[in-house]
């Protein structure tokens, strides 16, 4: 006759395992905190808290699924603030970054605690607006623009050009951040040409137009990189014709 098995005792071995267990467990919380904060710093800016190039891209991806899934708009907002550059050859680089701080947190006041705000450049930022449609998007630039009312001592108001791009219900957003650059980039032309313009510009996107839409950009760039350039040498030697007639003056 085959003997019954014998219960299992738990003895001092189990109970000197609990701890170790429970040391193991508080360890993985650890590492898995440690994890989480090291993915948030890869995809913040540390300047200004708010997300960097790389987390703009990835929450943009997700909001762009959702919001194709749900059928509704999404509109992304191109920033680019003027004479940062200014600030920062006249006053220093350290009033420079505290007044991209305070434009960050004005920004973010500006819009809804849902919306995605981030600064994808030296003195640019983007924001991208879940369920929002074009003329409502007008809008939230302009309660930005009243938020984000930094005036610098010898500098003068820090204003901005920003361009809109557009998801509708049923396009495609792959190139939307593209196309709010090409978008913000034209105003910034306007607005060097002539004073008066309107300093937003909206720009209708399909996916069809990435191409046409980077050519744009390009160009863009290039003309209004130009535009200052040239306009910067005239002044220059305007500068430096007066200070040699000064010298040779009698």
């Amino acid at each position: 006759m085959i003997p019954p098995p014998r219960p299992r005792r738990i003895g001092s071995a189990g109970a000197r395992s609990k701890p170790a267990l429970s040391r193991a467990r508080a360890e993985i919380r650890a590492l898995r905190a440690e994890v989480e904060l090291l993915r948030a710093a890869s995809t913040t800016d540390l300047l200004t808290g708010l997300l960097n190039y790389r987390g703009f891209h990835e929450r943009l991806a997700d909001e762009l699924a959702r919001c194709r899934r749900a059928g509704l708009p999404l509109s992304v907002v191109a920033i680019d603030f003027d004479k940062l550059k200014q600030v920062n050859d006249s006053l220093g680089h350290r009033v420079g970054d505290e007044a991209l701080k305070i434009l960050a947190r004005e920004i973010s006041y500006g819009v809804r605690p849902s919306d995605i705000c981030g600064r994808v450049g030296g003195d640019e930022f983007v924001i991208a607006l879940a369920g929002v449609p074009e003329a409502d998007a007008h809008h939230v630039v302009d309660r930005v623009r009243a938020a984000a009312g930094l005036t610098v001592p010898g500098i003068g108001r820090l204003g901005f050009s920003a361009g809109i791009a557009t998801m509708s219900a049923d396009g495609g957003g792959e190139h939307l951040l593209q196309a709010a650059d090409v978008a913000m980039y034209e105003a910034k032309r306007r607005h060097h040409n002539d004073a008066r313009s309107d300093r937003i510009v909206a720009l209708r996107h399909s996916s069809e137009q990435a191409i046409v839409d980077s050519q744009r950009l390009v160009n863009s760039a290039i003309e209004l990189q130009q535009q200052t350039r040239s306009g910067r040498t005239r002044r220059e030697r305007t500068l430096r014709e007066r200070t040699v007639s000064k010298r040779h003056r009698p």
